[in-house]
C-alpha cells in the first residue's frame, strides 16, 4: 500500500481531496499564520490538506539562512511556487498584513491553460510586491528576473539514477482526477510513486528510477537535474516554460487538467512512443540555476532588504529538520486502494 501524508486535521474525509491554503513558517519552523511584533522575517508558500512536497521544497527557507535587517519593515518572502494574484494571497492569509510588510516574490510562477499564454498576469503580480523573481523564463522582464525553483539546492538531485521505469504522479484530484492511485494500479512492474510522500520516502521511490513519468512540475525538475529521462505529461504553460529553461522542445504529451482517463492516456502514449527528454550536461543547468538564485540573495541584500544571506548545506541534518516539521502538521496514512 502506498502512504500518503494527510493534514492532522483533514477538512474532508475524502482521502483524495485537497484543501488548498498558504503556510506562514519562520526560518525554522510554522508560526501559523500571524506575526508577532518581534519577527522581522517570514516565509509563504503552498500548504494542502495532503502533502505536497514540491511546494513545500520550493521555500528558500530551507537552503538559506537570512540575516534580517534592525529597522525599517518585516520582510516575507513568497515562494516558490505558482502564485497567480496577490488578491488571492491576501484574502487566504487575513491575519497577515501583506500591505504593511515588504514583499519578496521568489521563483513564483504561473499555471495558465493556454499553450502560448502572455506574462500579464506575471506583471500584475510583480506590481503588487516590492521584489519579484519567477521560475517561467518566458514570463521574465527587466524588472522581473528569471530565477528557478530553490530547491535546486536540494540534494535529491544528486541522487543517481536507477535502473527502473517510475511512474510518478501529482496526487491532487484537480490535476490527476479522483483516487489517481487506482489508475496507477494497471502499472504492474513500474515503480509507483506521488508528490505526497515524505521527503524520505519520496528519495527511496526516486531512486530507483532512471526513466520517470510524471505530470509533477518538481518531480521532472528534479528528474532532469539529476540526469535521469524524463517524461513529460501536462496542461498547462508551466510545463512550456520548464522545458524552456533547459532549452528543450516544448513538445509534451497534453491531456486535460483533473481527467483521470486523460491522463492515463497520455502515461500510455509516452510509454508506447518513448518520448522522454534528457539534459546532455545535467550538471551544468543544476550549476547555472543555483548561481541565479545566489545572485538573487546578492541583488537583495545590496537592496537593503537583508544584511546577509547565507547558503545552508542539504545535508542529514538539514533533511532531519524538515522531517521533524513536516510531521508535527500530517500523518502519514495508507491509501485505501
Amino acid at each position: 500500500m502506498l502512504k500518503i501524508l494527510k493534514n492532522l486535521s483533514p477538512k474532508s474525509s475524502k482521502p483524495e481531496a485537497v484543501v488548498s491554503s498558504y503556510r506562514v513558517a519562520t526560518q525554522l519552523g510554522t508560526i501559523g499564520h500571524e506575526l508577532s511584533d518581534s519577527d522581522r522575517l517570514a516565509f509563504i508558500h503552498h500548504r494542502t490538506s495532503i502533502f505536497n512536497l514540491g511546494d513545500y521544497l520550493s521555500s528558500p527557507r530551507h537552503y538559506f539562512k537570512f540575516t534580517p535587517m534592525d529597522s525599517g519593515r518585516p520582510v516575507v518572502i513568497i515562494g516558490g511556487g505558482t502564485y497567480g494574484s496577490y488578491n488571492r494571497l491576501v484574502k487566504k492569509i487575513p491575519s497577515l498584513d501583506l500591505d504593511k510588510l515588504l514583499t519578496v516574490g521568489w521563483g513564483v510562477g504561473l499555471s495558465l491553460k493556454e499553450e502560448s499564454a502572455d506574462g500579464e498576469k506575471m506583471t500584475r503580480l510583480a506590481e503588487s510586491l516590492d521584489y519579484t523573481a519567477t521560475r517561467d523564463c518566458t514570463f521574465a522582464a527587466a524588472d522581473i528576473p528569471f530565477c528557478p525553483c530553490s530547491s535546486v539546492f536540494n540534494s535529491i538531485n544528486e541522487i543517481a539514477p536507477g535502473s527502473r521505469t517510475g511512474i510518478l504522479i501529482n496526487f491532487d484530484p484537480r490535476a490527476s482526477g479522483s483516487e489517481p492511485l487506482k489508475m496507477l494500479d494497471a502499472y504492474d512492474g513500474f515503480v509507483i510513486g506521488t508528490n505526497a510522500h515524505s521527503e524520505r520516502e519520496f528519495r527511496a521511490v526516486f531512486s530507483q528510477t532512471s526513466h520517470i513519468v510524471t505530470n509533477s512540475y518538481h518531480t521532472a525538475y528534479w528528474g532532469l537535474m539529476s540526469g535521469r529521462s524524463v517524461g513529460i505529461v501536462g496542461f498547462s504553460s508551466k510545463y512550456d516554460n520548464l522545458l524552456s529553461m533547459f532549452e528543450l522542445d516544448t513538445g509534451y504529451v497534453r491531456y486535460n487538467k483533473g481527467d483521470r482517463d486523460a491522463l492515463k492516456s497520455a502515461i500510455d502514449a509516452i510509454l508506447q512512443e518513448g518520448k522522454f527528454y534528457k539534459l546532455d550536461n545535467p550538471e551544468m543547468y543544476k550549476a547555472k540555476f543555483r548561481d541565479i538564485n545566489l545572485d538573487y540573495t546578492k541583488r537583495l541584500v545590496e537592496a537593503g532588504v537583508f544584511k546577509k544571506v547565507e547558503l545552508i548545506p542539504d545535508d542529514e541534518s538539514s533533511l532531519e529538520r524538515r522531517s521533524r516539521e513536516v510531521f508535527a502538521e500530517y500523518v502519514l496514512a495508507e491509501c485505501p486502494y
